[in-house]
């Protein structure tokens, strides 16, 4: 989706932020009455779809759907689905807006974390550089930048690994093994394929979609630590087999989820029980992406506050001692 970024260099939550404000824009321009084709003739919408915007309009003027349109922008394969789906049941710009508040929430928490490591890497920063200054008027300019990386340098890799592990965990990498065995960690994992697959499940057979169809497609794109569980139980159900019981036997669908879901299955109302079960998941999510989210800035602050607090004890340790020595 890097055709829908406006940022020249990548802020976090940018892309998320401007797919939200396409999707809410094509969301208004449908339900103002515009077809598909008329609202990618608008300018704004043009800017805000990128520089891929004239391949869309042409596989729209072509007679292709707009999900056609959507995939020559980029957009994942689960987004793909749900908006398939919504052509079929005529839902689109409501599945839009789906889309557009979870990408929204999604970018908002991204740049609120960001935000927080903000001042904390300020200070630790300007702490390292105030230590260069002091190191370099003494023993030369060299001596001085060695003295700046050795402390900006360590912090800036961690900072910049443990966002690479986590990302891979994410994505069903080598690192999700490790974060998986963490009490909070595991949790926010399973919530954040979750959520999503949740809300494509409710799209999907509210459509109409034949359950085992609308799981399958609901499982694009997942971690594949939990697309397993999801493929199983959509065997199951082609087999005969009730949905629930086949997720509740994964670690993908927790007891809240199953409190919700099973008896709704049971008595046929599913497709009203999916949306509040996605919103109770989603909620909780973005509780754990907030604590998630301010834990690391509120230690990395700790972190550096300490920092100077060494710094200035070495500077007027070393100070004092060379005062000593020419007394």
């Amino acid at each position: 989706m890097s055709s829908l970024s406006t940022f020249p260099v990548r802020v976090p939550g940018s892309l998320d932020l401007s797919i939200a404000r396409f999707l809410l824009t094509l969301a208004e321009l449908l339900d103002a009455g515009l077809t598909p084709e008329r609202a990618f003739d608008q300018e704004g919408l043009r800017r805000l779809a990128g520089p891929k915007a004239p391949d869309a309009c042409a596989a729209l003027r072509s007679g292709r759907p707009l999900s056609t349109a959507l995939a020559t922008l980029g957009f994942e394969p689960r987004v793909l689905a749900r908006v398939e789906a919504a052509e079929a049941s005529g839902r689109v710009a409501s599945a839009l807006r789906r889309l557009a508040n979870e990408h929204g929430h999604r970018g908002e928490q991204a740049r609120k974390t960001a935000a927080s490591l903000l001042y904390p890497m300020f200070l630790i920063h300007f702490a390292a550089v105030a230590r260069g200054i002091v190191v370099g008027v003494g023993a030369g300019m060299a001596a001085g930048i060695f003295a700046t990386l050795q402390i900006a340098a360590p912090f800036d890799i961690v900072i910049y690994l443990i966002f690479l592990a986590f990302r891979s965990a994410t994505r069903g990498g080598r690192a999700f093994a490790f974060f998986d065995k963490l009490p909070f960690a595991n949790a926010l994992l399973r919530d954040l394929s979750l959520a999503p697959f949740l809300w494509s499940l409710a799209d999907l057979y509210e459509s109409g979609m034949p359950l085992d169809r609308a799981v399958t497609s609901a499982a694009r794109g997942a971690n594949p630590a939990f697309a397993n569980a999801m493929m199983d139980a959509a065997a199951g159900v082609r087999g005969g087999n009730a949905l629930l019981p086949g997720l509740a036997r994964s670690r993908l669908v927790d007891d809240t989820v199953l409190a919700v879901l099973q008896p709704a299955e049971t008595t046929g109302t599913l497709g009203e029980a999916l949306p509040r079960a996605a919103e109770l998941v989603d909620a909780r999510l973005r509780r754990s992406l907030q604590f998630t989210g301010n834990a690391p800035g509120k230690i990395l602050y700790a972190g550096a506050i300490l920092l100077v607090f060494w710094i200035v004890y070495q500077f007027y340790g070393n100070y004092f001692s060379y005062l000593d020595k020419y007394k």
